[in-house]
Parts: structure tokens; C-alpha cells; sequence
């Protein structure tokens, strides 16, 4: 690893990707110091007091502040999508050259020196600098939340909510769906069960290859809180007068609806407090305290699995 021989030529160079960004040279060395602290090497290797630096100190101050090189070319192949569609990209800042430290932004393509050419060069080794978090800025610009997932490990998502200012949080799902299954397959009789997550609710049909799963209601073509709060009333009072009508059988009717009352509570952690219903009776009180704990054993179980 050789250190840059041409004085402050990487601090131009940055400079010129991040026009008009000025960056002080205590940036630099304080990113010499934080990779000779990371990999134990001595700040030699990285650079100098007069201001030569190599490349991984620039990669290490543009990561800093968001933007990311990646190799585009080297010993004379090109590693990348075609220079005319990474162009297309809104991302893209432009290129930098770690033999001399030349910055390419365009086209038309030149150099913070005032050097144009009709691309970048390949002859040496070329990075594309462009900005982290592009692909993500549609989700940021919607105020929405957002989940990653990789191809290496697909079950693993990182889910980002708006109200942490998308900190990202890695969840694993792996053998999730065969406790999920497990719970499933407690019910004898084959019957449909109504199931739902965050994004849509689900009618699974057991059959004699598994489960079927047909979506009956997505979570996201909800109108907004005053409208849905109009519905759900309108939802229970419709819901209400079918059992009073008879339409709906009364012994499954009311046990359904709390039911489904209850695992709201459970969802947003609210707490039922049995003493709270004064019109029970002493042993009705203990039945609804019995239920409530065996739930949350349930739901228990489920987590750790």
C-alpha cells in the first residue's frame, strides 16, 4: 500500500465530487487515526502530515458523509454496469482516480484540474462515488417505513419505522413459519382460521398439501384515521345487531368479539384489568383472569420459538 505523492490532491479531489463542500484537513487526519486505531497499523500507512493521503483514508472520509465508492474498474476490466446507464443513476457523483487522484464529473467528463476527456480513464484503478442512500430516499421523501432483506439471508429483515428515524432493527425469522405451523396444526378439526400481520389480513384453509392462504383485506388501502374510526363504529354496530338478530349465533358471536377486542390489547401491550368489569361475578372475573394469562403464555411461547 503506497501512500499518494502529490500534496493535498485527495482533499481536491473530494472536494470537487462535493462541490461546494470544503473540508478542512483535520478531516483526513482524523479519519488516518480512526483506521490506524481499527486495524492496528501505524498512521504511516495511511498518510502524512503534509497531506498525502491513499485511498482508503478517501474512501473512509466520503463513507463518513454518506457516500459510497465502489470499484469500477481495475487492471484494465470494467466492474460495473456500463458507464452510460450508471449515468442514468441520480445517485451517481462521479468517478475518482486512485492512481493521481483525478475526480471525473459529467459528461461532459473532466477533473477539478480542468482536464477533459471523453470518459473517465480505465487504464488504472477507477472508483464510482455515489450517494448511500438513494435508493432509500423515495421511502424517506414518503415518510414511510421500510424493511431490507438480502439474498444471502433472506429470512432476515431489517425493519426501519419512521418514529426512530429509521433506525434500522435486524429481526430473524428463521423457523418462524414452522412454529407458526406447529401452532396451526393444534386445531383438529379442519376448519379456516383468519390470520393477519401488519400488512394484510389472511384466510388459511388447511388441505391435504398444507395450508392455502387467500389475502382478504390489505392493511395499506385503509382510508385515513377519521374515516377508519367511522368504519370500525359502523364495522361493530353492523357486527353487534347480526348477533341480536340472530344472524350470527349468540354463543359464538360475543366469545368471537372478545376475542378479537382481546388481541388488540395484547398487540399494543394494554393491560386488562379483570377487577375493572364490576358486573362480573367472582368466579367470571377469575376465568377472565385464567384466559388472559394463558394468552400471554401463548404468545410467549410463540416469541421464544
Amino acid at each position: 500500500m503506497s501512500v499518494m505523492s502529490n500534496s493535498r490532491v485527495a482533499r481536491d479531489a473530494v472536494q470537487h465530487l462535493l462541490y461546494p463542500d470544503i473540508l478542512p484537513d483535520i478531516v483526513f487526519h482524523s479519519a488516518v487515526a480512526l483506521l490506524a486505531q481499527e486495524t492496528g497499523q501505524p498512521t504511516s500507512v495511511y498518510g502524512d502530515a503534509a497531506g498525502h493521503w491513499t485511498m482508503d483514508v478517501v474512501r473512509r472520509v466520503l463513507g463518513d458523509r454518506g457516500y459510497q465508492c465502489s470499484l469500477a474498474c481495475s487492471d484494465g476490466r470494467w466492474r460495473l454496469d456500463s458507464l452510460k446507464y450508471l449515468c442514468r443513476n441520480p445517485g451517481l457523483i462521479g468517478f475518482l482516480d486512485a492512481s493521481n487522484m483525478h475526480a471525473w464529473t459529467g459528461p461532459p467528463w473532466k477533473t477539478q484540474n480542468g482536464t477533459q476527456a471523453e470518459s473517465p480513464p480505465t487504464d488504472g484503478m477507477l472508483w464510482a462515488v455515489h450517494k448511500k442512500w438513494m435508493p432509500l430516499e423515495p421511502f424517506y421523501a414518503r415518510g414511510v417505513p421500510f424493511q431490507v432483506s438480502t439474498r444471502d439471508e433472506p429470512m432476515v429483515k431489517h425493519e426501519a419505522e419512521p418514529t426512530s428515524c429509521w433506525h434500522a432493527v435486524r429481526i430473524d425469522y428463521n423457523g418462524r413459519e414452522k412454529a407458526v405451523s406447529r401452532q396451526l396444526s393444534k386445531w383438529k378439526t379442519p376448519s379456516p382460521i383468519l390470520m393477519s400481520n401488519d400488512d394484510e389480513m389472511v384466510l388459511c384453509t388447511p388441505s391435504k398439501k398444507g395450508w392455502k392462504t387467500r389475502a382478504l383485506l390489505s392493511f395499506e388501502c385503509l382510508p385515513p384515521d377519521a374515516v377508519s374510526q367511522k368504519i370500525t363504529e359502523r364495522l361493530i354496530d353492523s357486527y353487534v345487531t347480526s348477533i341480536e338478530s340472530g344472524r350470527v349465533p349468540t354463543v359464538h358471536g360475543w366469545s368471537s368479539m372478545a376475542h378479537a377486542m382481546f388481541g388488540l390489547m395484547q398487540y399494543f401491550q394494554l393491560h386488562v384489568d379483570p377487577a375493572s368489569f364490576s358486573d362480573l361475578t367472582a368466579d367470571e372475573q377469575k376465568e377472565l383472569r385464567r384466559y388472559e394469562k394463558n394468552m400471554a403464555r401463548a404468545l410467549q411461547h410463540i416469541g421464544d420459538e
